[in-house]
């Protein structure tokens, strides 16, 4: 019990930083920008470096759809 209330509290932790975070960006535009700044740069250095970002991406088109197969539900379990 006591470890659960310990991974709760950090939990809370992490999520009351991360609104902190929120406000000071907030209260604090060039912070913002700054951080939008870094993104796009990270952003462009990804467009420009296609090969170190392909083999962690999965596009779309990649996505193979799982074979449907029909299950059948033994009557002693239906309508449950």
């Amino acid at each position: 019990m006591k470890l659960l209330k310990k991974l709760f509290n950090f939990i809370l932790l992490i999520i009351a930083l991360i609104c902190g975070f929120v406000l000071v960006c907030a209260f604090n535009p060039e912070l913002t920008q700054s951080l939008a700044e870094k993104v796009n740069a990270l952003q462009n250095f990804n467009a420009a470096h296609p090969e170190i970002t392909d083999t962690i991406s999965l596009t779309p088109t990649e996505y193979v759809v799982p074979s449907q197969e029909i299950v059948e539900v033994p009557e002693s379990v239906q309508n449950r």
